[in-house]
């Protein structure tokens, strides 16, 4: 077990490996030092435990302060966090919040109280993020799926969302259908953005991935059943000019419902 003292309160009080908060010496109404060690009582509230400790030198204005006995756990024995894109609470492993002992923490994402999975990161060697599962869905995506969202203060991207970019959009569009005024707003800016400069961009580049994406998925079985021919006897020329053939159909077939 190992114990230290609490910084800045004289060496009067000092915090174990186990939780346990022990004071050493009082004052008497005199002001006179005398030690004696005892265990400092803890006291429950709703959501954490708490302890009244004395900083600084014993005076008549010193009052004592309410302390949370998580905190002090963290800054005498330098507990760190996983990583500095979530912000996490230090919490009871068994639930049993007198049980503060250094086995019995642990850092956990804070979330909302209606989430259906805990959204747990993964990290590779090196300590970075590489995946993180969704608090709504409960697939382990990759990072990249997840959006950082900004310090109004300081205007800088601090932590991660809980919930993936794909969740997040289909809430996002739920509430809009259900909600005329929305619907109509969100109608208008797809209908500018769809004109300007960028939107046309976006939208070249997006076509130009699909087209990519969907010639990818055009196996060689699914060439040999079109074409009535062997797998084997597929050529890479053969294989080539189909996929340009069913890119362009397809092209040619969703320019057509557009007119439409």
């Amino acid at each position: 077990m190992e114990e230290k003292f609490i910084p800045d309160t004289q060496k009067r009080y000092s915090i174990t490996s186990d939780g346990v908060i022990y004071s050493h010496y009082k004052y008497t109404n005199t002001g006179k030092k005398f030690y004696k060690i005892q265990v400092m009582a803890k006291h429950i509230t709703k959501n954490s435990v708490i302890i009244n400790l004395q900083y600084g030198k014993q005076t008549k204005t010193n009052r004592s302060k309410v302390v949370y006995v998580n905190t002090l756990m963290k800054d005498v024995f330098k507990l760190k966090k996983p990583d500095t894109f979530h912000m996490y609470n230090l919490v009871h492993k068994n639930g049993n919040m007198l049980d503060s002992s250094l086995n019995n923490l642990e850092w956990r994402i804070r979330c909302l109280s209606d989430v259906n999975f805990y959204p747990q990161p993964y990290y590779d060697r090196k300590g970075n993020i590489t995946s993180k599962c969704c608090s709504n869905c409960g697939e382990i995506k990759e990072i990249s799926n997840y959006c950082l969202q900004t310090n109004k203060s300081e205007n800088k991207y601090v932590t991660y969302k809980n919930k993936c970019t794909r969740c997040r959009t289909m809430e996002r569009r739920i509430l809009i259908n259900s909600n005329e005024e929305l619907l109509k707003r969100s109608r208008e800016h797809s209908r500018r953005f769809a004109n300007s400069e960028k939107g046309k961009a976006y939208h070249r580049e997006y076509e130009k991935n699909w087209y990519n994406k969907n010639s990818d998925m055009i196996s060689d079985h699914y060439i040999s059943e079109n074409l009535r021919i062997k797998v084997k006897d597929i050529t890479p020329e053969i294989r080539e000019i189909y996929k340009k053939r069913i890119t362009l159909k397809r092209k040619l077939e969703n320019h057509g419902n557009k007119e439409n």
